[in-house]
């Protein structure tokens, strides 16, 4: 098995043909991270002009699901650095642990907008919850198109 190496990509290990790649930091991977750190802000500022405004009852319940939402999307990005915790094919190669990472960071964004949409609902600042439809569309969306890649011989 022949592998070349990718910028921000390194090889760490390799026992028969099984390839361990260590993901770094990269442009796009620190773009990704700030789009979602500053949709968490968004999420965290939503939360708190809602707490000092008394707009809803349930205080407790958005400042839990904003500290909820940060740990899970913090979670993947920091998942997105270890491809190798993944359930990948028998003989996972370079291309099937580029594409988790990408997958990964895409669902992270994802995810980040549509825990915004629903902390915006549960504020009451959004009536409708169709925007939360759709991101969870795309999410699985997502999701099956990177299956669908990292399965396919």
């Amino acid at each position: 098995m022949k592998l070349t190496k990718l910028k921000g990509w390194r090889k760490t290990g390799m026992n028969d043909n099984n390839f361990n790649y260590e993901v770094h930091r990269t442009k796009a991977g620190t773009i990704v991270e700030l789009v979602c750190a500053l949709l968490m802000i968004i999420v965290w500022v939503v939360t708190g002009v809602a707490v000092a405004r008394h707009e809803n009852a349930n205080a407790t319940d958005l400042l839990v699901n904003a500290g909820a939402f940060s740990v899970i999307v913090a979670l993947l990005l920091f998942l997105a650095y270890k491809p190798k915790t993944y359930n990948l094919p028998a003989n996972p190669t370079e291309r099937h642990y580029r594409l988790i990472v990408v997958c990964l960071r895409a669902v992270s964004v994802e995810l980040a907008l549509m825990f915004l949409f629903i902390q915006l609902h549960d504020v009451g600042w959004m009536a409708s919850e169709l925007p939360q439809f759709i991101v969870t569309a795309a999410i699985i969306l997502t999701t099956a198109f990177y299956l669908f890649l990292i399965y396919r011989k």
